[in-house]
């Protein structure tokens, strides 16, 4: 009978240093964090340049990939909407011939701020994946009032490029 009264114990202890295949685990699941590890820190960097959660692009990523254009103004439900003409992949040209392919990107929003009478636009991207489209979306405007509006494109760093103008609810 064992100390504890209920007969012989069925998992005798067995010295961990002793027993090779808790061992061998222990060795391959020390490799695979370090493997992790290392992975992570070489992905990171891609990581930043096409986030997950959308990364603001500057004017000369814009013009790489075929320029901007920008549609007619038009209202909806949810007020004024501004169709942005552009395509971050580099297959399309819009106002310039791109010099760049990107076949990993996709578009992830459009951001409108209005100053003024100056509407500052910026396109984001993220990484291309199922139901993603290259294609640039609308800018939304909401209830924006009546004028005439110079369209720059915002760059991240506050720089700002002239793309045109455009007259909402006249």
């Amino acid at each position: 009978m064992a100390e504890n009264g209920r007969g012989a114990d069925v998992h005798p202890q067995v010295d961990e240093g002793r027993n090779p295949a808790k061992n061998r685990y222990r060795r391959l699941s020390s490799n695979f964090m370090k493997r992790l590890v290392l992975s992570l820190i070489l992905i990171a960097p891609m990581m930043s340049e096409a986030s997950l959660f959308g990364t603001e692009r500057s004017w000369d990523f814009i013009q790489s990939v075929g320029g901007v254009t920008l549609g007619k103004p038009d209202r909806s439900g949810k007020g004024w909407r501004l169709p942005i003409l552009c395509d971050v992949s580099g297959l399309k040209s819009f106002t310039v011939k791109p010099t760049v392919l990107n076949s990993g990107l996709a578009w992830a929003d459009t951001v409108a701020k209005v100053s003024n009478q100056e509407l500052l636009i910026t396109i984001e991207t993220g990484l291309a994946g199922a139901g993603k489209s290259s294609a640039c979306g609308e800018a939304n405007l909401a209830s924006i009032p009546s004028g005439r509006y110079r369209v720059m494109y915002r760059d991240p760093d506050g720089e700002k490029h002239f793309i045109g103008e455009i007259d909402v609810g006249l």
